[in-house]
């Protein structure tokens, strides 16, 4: 299957599963980087195999082209890229440090094309069935 851009295809789904915040400079910050200043979301939604993550495959994102894009665990990440861990299950795919938003979404789609396995909403339920992480 290829593997779309990654910002493209949040855009294309039913519901916003990315909120990315450029300044008038049109760069992207690195806002995760304090937390005692960090206000969400700053990235591309992310979730662990959890109740969540099944309700939104299998039926709050609609539409016939849901694409999951399954990471590993443990995968390492780019010195460019941070994991932000914002709530219960829910954690954010940001920039570790300021840059444009297409150099963002370069930086995501490369790390998800060398480190993700693509899946359509049937064959991610196939190999997924129930959820393995709780909420």
């Amino acid at each position: 299957m290829p593997r779309p851009n990654l910002i493209a295809v949040f855009r294309n789904t039913y519901r916003q599963t990315y909120d990315i915040v450029a300044k008038q400079n049109g760069l992207v910050e690195a806002k995760a980087l304090d937390p005692q200043t960090y206000v969400a979301p700053n990235g591309a939604s992310m979730r662990p195999n959890s109740v969540y993550q099944q309700s939104l495959v299998s039926w709050r994102f609609r539409g016939s082209d849901v694409i999951v894009y399954s990471v590993p665990q443990g995968t390492s990440l780019p010195d460019d890229l941070v994991l932000v861990h914002e709530r219960t299950d829910h954690y954010s795919l940001q920039p570790a440090e300021q840059m444009t938003i297409d150099n963002l979404n370069t930086k995501i789609t490369e790390f998800l094309r060398a480190n993700a396995e693509v899946f359509t909403r049937e064959r991610w339920l196939k190999a997924y069935p129930e959820a393995t992480e709780s909420s």
